[in-house]
């Protein structure tokens, strides 16, 4: 595992939203997990990141995303921090 793209999409289903992380292995544009919550917390992103750790060695990879806060948060450092996963954003707009 070298470099991996996050994010998080919403969907709508009646009344309700559901949210979707989903995982993908840049080089084999494969989908590695996508984890399914009623909420797009920082709670919820690291949840999701445990269980992917539990499932693929993540270690000394990339992780890419958007400038969500969730992406930008303390927790979110503290975990790649820990576990050795360098973090990559898109560029901000100008």
């Amino acid at each position: 595992m070298e470099k991996i793209c996050l994010d998080i999409s919403e969907f709508k289903f009646n009344n309700s939203k559901s949210y979707m992380f989903a995982y993908i292995d840049v080089y084999s544009r494969l989908p590695l997990k996508t984890y399914f919550s009623s909420n797009q917390t920082t709670k919820e992103l690291i949840k999701s990141l445990y269980i992917l750790k539990n499932n693929y060695n993540i270690c000394n990879s990339i992780i890419h995303t958007d400038r969500g806060a969730q992406f930008r948060s303390i927790s979110m450092m503290d975990f790649c921090k820990a576990n050795k996963i360098q973090q990559s954003m898109t560029d901000g707009y100008a």
